[in-house]
């Protein structure tokens, strides 16, 4: 009896150990196969295997602004807004509001069933425009994806904040790891959502952008070596900020910024359409920026508040200026003049540096490279191991100082290889035709002469 019972034991456990091995088999098929219809999907690559991903597609106002749709509330009610990588809060108009009667979206808080008010008031400044809402929780929908109990603010006063956009959704590490009202990003990470999210700004009027979040869309990133990292500099601020190690100009100095004797910080910023310089560099930037052969002509320019430099015989001239380079982990970043010198639509008869100064001083000299950098490179915000990806778009990144070189217009992109391969093809196809034009001619030498109109003809 007691072998008996030993047999049917052994035969039950290895049942159980063929049934939980198949079942385990199964489970991790089952999460690839998942994975898989992730990818599919959406085109892009999830960070964690179990992570689902989703994708906003973002429209630009004359490439100042880039917005997506969201909705809010139950029923949903559309609201446009700003992915904002450079602040915290997310917000949108209510009825209350005070001076929002352009905005083309107000969130009406008392046709939502699911609006719940917390009484308190909380308010955003930004380094153009300030806001103050109540805090609020409610339905949070975009793309296949719902966040449920959102904390926002259902703005009642704005300043400041004209745009095409209703309001505004605040992604910096802080909307990630706020655990008092936590934010949107914090929200994402409750359903699942891991590790990252990519931006990709078009450079066309015409042209989507697009945020991925939970991944990166392959799309942009071909290649994983592409990607180089930087680490957050001070991740206690919760702000995506990178140091900047060096600034070249053309290519003299590798490092105008030494003379200051200061750490400079620089935000990727995404809400902000050109960039912000402090105090103590813009100064010495505008010194550079332009050649002498036009630095003459450059002043501050009171009606818009920017670097201003006449165009000369009525023609801009890149070349008139400097290439900037940019130095993040140890790897250079170009912002070349087509890049940072714009022409106001009203104001044709002159061109700007696309930055303004930085009203107020701190310890830390802190640059906000907005839409005119991020345009160049797909840019990749990690929260969980806080730092920031860059591959290239429009331009190279470059290891050392000495790929630099001398060069001031931007660096070779796709769209020049394949202007080149045009070009030597249709080099090729002229040679080759005069090539058998001057064959054929040559072959009517030796034919008599009752022949030759008929050669020509053939």
């Amino acid at each position: 009896k007691s072998a008996i019972l030993a047999i049917c034991c052994l035969v039950l456990a290895l049942g159980a150990e063929k049934k939980l091995s198949f079942s385990l088999k199964s489970r991790h098929k089952n999460i690839k196969l998942e994975e898989k219809k992730i990818e599919s999907k959406y085109g892009v690559t999830s960070y964690l295997s179990t992570s689902p991903v989703a994708k906003e597609i973002m429209k630009n106002r004359d490439l100042l602004e880039y917005y997506g749709e969201v909705t809010l509330g139950t029923p949903p009610q559309k609201m446009l807004v700003v992915f904002d990588t450079g602040s915290t809060w997310f917000w949108v108009p209510c009825e209350e509001c005070k001076l929002c009667e352009e905005t083309e979206n107000i969130f009406d808080t008392n046709k939502s069933s699911s609006y719940y008010n917390t009484t308190k008031i909380d308010g955003v400044t930004y380094a153009k425009g300030e806001m103050k809402g109540w805090i609020s929780k409610d339905t949070l929908k975009f793309d296949d994806v719902e966040i449920p109990d959102q904390y926002f603010l259902a703005a009642i006063e704005t300043a400041d904040m004209q745009g095409d956009a209703d309001g505004l959704i605040g992604i910096d590490l802080k909307a990630f790891t706020d655990k008092k009202y936590p934010g949107f990003l914090a929200g994402l990470e409750k359903l699942g959502f891991k590790g990252k999210f990519g931006v990709f700004l078009s450079g066309k009027h015409s042209e989507d952008s697009v945020i991925t979040f939970g991944g990166y869309d392959e799309k942009y990133v071909p290649d994983q070596n592409s990607i180089k990292w930087a680490d957050v500099l001070r991740p206690d601020l919760n702000i995506w900020l990178l140091e900047i190690e060096s600034l070249g100009i053309g290519g003299g100095s590798e490092n105008v910024l030494e003379s200051t004797g200061s750490i400079h910080g620089a935000v990727i910023d995404t809400g902000t359409s050109w960039s912000i310089i402090p105090l103590d560099g813009f100064k010495m930037i505008m010194n550079h920026i332009a050649k002498s052969s036009v630095r003459a002509s450059c002043g501050i320019q009171e009606k818009y508040a920017l670097y201003v430099c006449g165009r000369r015989d009525g023609a801009y001239q890149f070349d008139d200026f400097n290439t900037l380079w940019f130095k993040f982990g140890n790897n250079y970043y170009e912002l070349s003049p087509k890049d940072y010198m714009m022409i106001m639509y009203d104001d044709e008869s002159d061109v700007y540096f696309a930055a303004a100064k930085m009203s107020i001083s701190a310890s830390l000299p802190v640059w906000v490279l907005g839409d005119i950098f991020m345009r160049n490179y797909y840019t990749i915000f990690d929260m969980d191991k806080e730092r920031i990806g860059f591959t290239p778009i429009n331009h190279k990144i470059v290891s050392d100082w000495d790929q630099v070189g001398d060069e001031t217009e931007s660096s070779w992109t796709a769209n020049d290889t394949a202007i080149v391969v045009v070009i030597v093809i249709l080099v090729l196809v002229i040679g080759a035709g005069v090539a058998v034009y001057c064959y054929k001619k040559r072959q009517m030498r030796h034919v008599p002469t009752s022949y030759s109109h008929f050669q020509l003809i053939d």
